[in-house]
């Protein structure tokens, strides 16, 4: 079995096993416009892959930069890591990882990350959980809309671009492992203003920028939608309830309102008459 970097044509025998893996399938037309795309947004990423006569297992490694103790240092995003059938049992997922340790070694990556199928799958390789989040599940009758500052849509002016950065810098202040820098040209561009399926607001206090949240309308059969909350990143409780506080205004299309993040809502707020 040999280990290394694959590139060209040996990217879509890749992708393929990907969109069959995750089930997410996905014709050559799609995946060719992926591996364009990958190209032009990641830089400075590796693929290895497990070959015998052709690819059979993979991973890709993604460079970032993470706050840590107050510091920024480089980590080493783990994606993608797939197995075909011909893999199973030779161990070829363990040897990519003994490969993409000594690639990040090289590289200066002292942390690593991945979001795991399974955390203990990943125990073998000496990973462990560092950090989880709480799906809160909020009636919308629940919340109030905010009676300090005000809420803007996104627009995708520049100033609005630079609040929102400066939002999520202030948001991951003294966050051990969370990213340092989001990729902005892809964030921005997936939330292009009447065009993209993500809806999002800013929050405003004096002028000044302390809330964000983007959402889509999560539909089912046979009842109302559910408003799905991402990227909620707040400096203070006027951000949080300035934001949240704007759900409010959906609760006659929506019950409830689905928010993760890793901090505790509760002890902002009380349940008494609503948040």
């Amino acid at each position: 079995m040999e280990i290394r970097e694959f590139y060209g044509e040996e990217i879509l025998r890749y992708k393929q096993l990907c969109s069959t893996l995750f089930h997410s399938p996905k014709n050559e037309e799609q995946l060719r416009r992926e591996i364009e795309n990958d190209e032009k947004r990641k830089k400075d990423f590796v693929r290895l892959g497990a070959f015998e006569d052709e690819l059979i297992a993979g991973i890709e490694i993604y460079p970032y930069d993470i706050v840590f103790e107050d510091s920024v240092v480089k980590m080493g995003g783990i994606g993608g890591v797939i197995s075909a059938l011909e893999a199973r049992g030779k161990g070829a997922v363990k040897k990519l990882f003994i490969k993409g340790f000594e690639k990040m070694y090289e590289q200066e990556q002292i942390i690593s990350h991945l979001f795991p199928f399974r955390g203990d799958y990943y125990r073998k390789f000496d990973y462990e959980v560092t950090a989880e989040n709480t799906v809160w599940y909020i009636p919308t009758e629940y919340l109030r809309a905010s009676e300090v500052g005000t809420v803007k849509l996104y627009d995708g002016s520049e100033k609005m671009k630079e609040d929102i950065k400066s939002i999520y810098h202030k948001f991951v202040s003294g966050k051990n492992l969370a990213l340092a820098e989001h990729d902005w040209d892809k964030f921005f561009e997936e939330r292009r203003p009447y065009e993209s399926q993500l809806f999002s607001y800013l929050h405003y206090t004096d002028d000044v920028a302390d809330g964000f949240l983007s959402y889509n309308m999560r539909a089912y059969e046979h009842k109302t939608q559910d408003v799905s909350v991402s990227n909620f990143w707040y400096t203070d409780k006027n951000g949080i309830s300035g934001v949240l506080g704007y759900i409010a205004s959906l609760k006659d299309h929506s019950d409830k309102c689905i928010v993760t993040c890793n901090d505790d809502l509760g002890a902002y707020f009380e349940f008494n008459g609503g948040w």
